[in-house]
């Protein structure tokens, strides 16, 4: 605000690019490297040594450093699939409950995840802050270490108090394990971080290398892309020979379809990161004389685990590292609002409706936020109505756990429930646990496709499929 279009379009280019200029070739390269690792059997192949290395007995701290270790080229979520197997075989042979390898093992894989390149969050905080790369590799590995110990710590102490019960799986608990020396399977690793650092160590005010061809071939070496296209390099090496050309490409492309993902969450990221004030001076006077009702559909948080990204970005698409970093965008976001406009939108409920919106209608129109469905009811005098009926049918597109924010099934089951009045609620699709739904005033749920069809058949008969289950469910109330 304050600002003219073209400016404003322009900053989001700033933002979007210069992030993008620094780290967008590393994080493809990075995710090629993790899925020659995984495809080859390499990351299980480093899961297994370390457990040789350590024994049975700390096997826990086995997975805790096979976590620092493979989650620095391949993304953390993916690694924990392909060695929650091995977890569970572990578990069963020691007799050490299955929390405390699930635990030990994730606080390694997000350890790395969150301090070491060139995984996308420090690699994106080193390009933002302009720092050397391999200084914040090497400090990174320096926090990490300590770090991942006192996960697998906390994972020994507290998760071996707990016990879940395992659901049996029909499908086999092998892993495929690479058969390529343990050097080989290190190196795509071990290489470009130490290439990286010897730069970083080259660059040095005193020059601990001269100036000469030593540095020159450091600076060249250890330069991110360079060191990252040698790792590629080594993990190619790792695929066994039979192994078509076609497989390996289509493990390339989907690497890089990953990451173009991550890439693009981390350009925008960027973009509104580059967000410093918000100018009020030429605001419309006359809008502070407004009273303003924002109708918001759900009464989410703006961050936080239950904020706008972390609830509804993967109905949009986004995976879990895509998120994190748009639900950090937006703290900086609320930061930005809570120091220039006084407002401290985060604690506001329903400041993240539709993407936000409901926090820019609080912040800068001084709007208050009020449950969509509750405004209808009050105009609508809908209690009465509900008073003097035998029975509510309601429903929306979709019942799921996110219909308790707010939705109209549950706002029109809230006043049922309060009048002691059954509700039926129809949908066009419906989750499995409706435990907590069917507490909250709802009766009964049912969907309204009756037979195996797509979504576009079902959206076309849509009409023909509420009749059709409103019927049957009359039916079912004339047997009363």
């Amino acid at each position: 605000m304050g600002l003219d279009g073209s400016t404003i379009i322009a900053k989001i280019n700033e933002g979007f690019g210069k992030t993008l200029s620094n780290i967008g070739i590393i994080i493809a390269f990075g995710s090629i490297i993790g899925a020659f690792l995984e495809k080859s059997g390499g990351t299980a192949a480093i899961a297994n040594y370390l457990l040789r290395l350590i024994g049975e007995k700390k096997s826990p701290l086995a997975m805790n450093l096979t976590g620092l270790l493979v989650s620095i080229p391949v993304f953390c979520d993916s690694a924990f699939i392909i060695l929650a197997s091995l977890n569970k075989a572990l578990s069963k042979k020691t007799g050490i409950s299955i929390v405390v390898f699930a635990v030990a093992l994730s606080t390694g894989l997000y350890v790395s995840h969150v301090f070491i390149p060139p995984t996308p969050e420090p690699l994106a905080a080193a390009a933002a802050l302009k720092a050397d790369l391999g200084l914040v590799i090497l400090m990174g590995i320096a926090l990490a270490i300590p770090t991942a110990f006192a996960g697998y710590l906390w994972a020994k102490i507290s998760g071996s108090k707990l016990e879940i019960k395992e659901v049996e799986s029909k499908k086999s608990d092998a892993i495929v394990e690479s058969k390529k020396g343990m050097l080989a399977v290190f190196f795509p690793i071990l290489i470009p971080i130490l290439l990286i650092a010897l730069r970083s160590v080259a660059d040095y005010p005193s020059f601990p290398f001269g100036q000469g061809l030593l540095y020159k071939a450091c600076s060249f070496f250890g330069n991110p892309l360079v060191a990252l296209f040698i790792g590629i390099l080594f993990a190619m090496q790792l695929v066994d020979k039979g192994i078509t050309i076609k497989s390996r490409l289509g493990w390339v492309t989907n690497a890089l379809k990953e990451a173009g993902v991550i890439i693009l969450i981390t350009g925008a990221g960027g973009a509104l990161n580059q967000l410093h004030r918000i100018d009020f001076s030429e605001l419309d006077h006359r809008l502070a004389k407004c009273e303003i009702i924002a109708a918001c559909d759900v009464s989410n948080p703006l961050t936080g685990i239950n904020g706008a990204s972390l609830v509804f970005g993967g109905q949009k698409g986004g995976n879990s590292k895509e998120l994190k970093q748009l639900d950090k965008s937006l703290l900086h976001y609320t930061l930005i609002i809570q120091s220039d406009v006084g407002v401290e939108v985060n604690a506001i409920a329903g400041a993240g409706a539709a993407g936000g919106m409901g926090a820019a209608m609080a912040a800068f129109f001084n709007a208050k936020l009020m449950r969509g469905i509750d405004l209808i009811i009050n105009l609508l005098q809908l209690e009465k109505h509900i008073q003097q009926a035998d029975l509510v049918i309601t429903g929306e597109g979709k019942i799921d756990t996110q219909t308790l924010y707010g939705k109209v099934v549950m706002g029109v089951a809230g006043i049922a429930k309060k009048n002691q009045v059954p509700v039926i609620a129809i949908a066009g699709k419906v989750e499995d646990e409706m435990e907590e739904i069917y507490t909250l005033g709802v009766s009964s749920v049912f969907s309204i496709v009756n037979k195996p069809m797509d979504l576009s058949e079902a959206l076309g008969n849509a009409g023909r499929l509420i009749v059709s289950c409103t019927e049957n469910i009359m039916r079912i109330v004339k047997i009363k």
